[in-house]
């Protein structure tokens, strides 16, 4: 069972890898529907969901209820508040997986593999693996560069692609614009997006290390980090933040408590929202979000 409506290119395909290799999907019923009971009568055996839905499902869970279902998520960092939530609410069986629409599954993390570093497992079977730095050398273990891959089945670059084929696929590697680190015990952590990174006075700041302390805070259910342009910083961060149900805090209370764990990489405004925009498949929608604070905040 996959939450996600089918017509996105990554629902679409997960379907049809199911059938090929002799499994059977599950459709979701229109409308609101109890999913535990759902995939009770229906049998299923693995509930496929994206970040939101991990959330919802952390807040609302009940220990037992998706007993021997095998839940897996990815698409974004799944933070580890939500995931022990997930583990001790819903299932223990719960699998983050790193992926990407060139390779397939890249890294899964599985139970028993979830920590503080929200590592996202060991690369799969078959997928060799690099971090880099900017002259494409691996780097030792612990050190934060560039991801590289490669595997058979991967593609070898995009129709009509031309410059972005040239910078995603070269030397023989797939190039995801990941940044992260590989520990020793081989498990990868990636730590964003190379294009998402800002530069506040030269700072590097990764919208991740914002949402990961935003969403501990017990009021938050899910943040959103994103820069906004200043003539003056070069980049100022920024940060959308959307409720649990039921809870209050205001956006001085946030921008206090994320100074105090951030310092400098703290964001400078915060909005709460009612609740942060996505598309069908539940990505968050970071330009709707950039055009709200445009509004909001002055030009510096």
């Amino acid at each position: 069972l996959r939450l996600a409506s089918i017509e996105h290119n990554n629902s679409t395909r997960h379907r049809l890898y199911c059938a090929f290799m002799g499994g059977v999907n599950v459709f979701r019923p229109h409308g609101e529907f109890d999913v535990a009971d759902f995939c009770r009568r229906h049998a299923v055996t693995c509930l496929d969901i994206s970040r939101m839905h991990a959330s919802d499902l952390a807040n609302r869970g009940g220990i037992g209820r998706f007993e021997g279902v095998k839940l897996r998520t990815g698409g974004s960092a799944i933070p580890i508040d939500v995931r022990r939530a997930i583990e001790q609410r819903v299932t223990p069986l719960l699998f983050v997986r790193y992926a990407s629409t060139e390779s397939g599954a890249i890294a899964m993390a599985g139970p028993g593999e979830h920590d503080e570093d929200e590592s996202v497992g060991r690369p799969l079977p078959g997928v060799e693996l690099e971090v880099v730095d900017a002259d494409n050398r691996p780097v030792p273990p612990g050190t934060t560069g560039r991801i590289r891959l490669r595997a058979a089945g991967i593609a070898t670059g995009y129709l009509g692609g031309g410059e972005q084929s040239a910078a995603r696929f070269r030397d023989g590697w797939f190039w995801p614009g990941d940044v992260g680190l590989l520990r020793s015990d081989g498990r990868l952590v990636v730590q964003g997006r190379q294009d998402d990174m800002m530069i506040l006075n030269g700072l590097n700041i990764f919208p991740s290390e914002i949402e990961r302390v935003l969403e501990r805070h017990p009021a938050v259910s899910v943040a959103a980090a994103l820069p906004l342009a200043s003539t003056v910083h070069g980049q100022i961060p920024v940060a959308a933040v959307e409720l649990r149900p039921g809870a209050q805090v205001t956006a001085r209370e946030l921008h206090d408590y994320a100074r105090g764990q951030l310092a400098l990489r703290a964001p400078r405004k915060i909005l709460v929202l009612d609740a942060l925009p996505r598309n069908s498949q539940g990505k968050i929608l970071r330009r709707e979000i950039a055009s709200a604070f445009q509004k909001a905040l002055p030009r510096t």
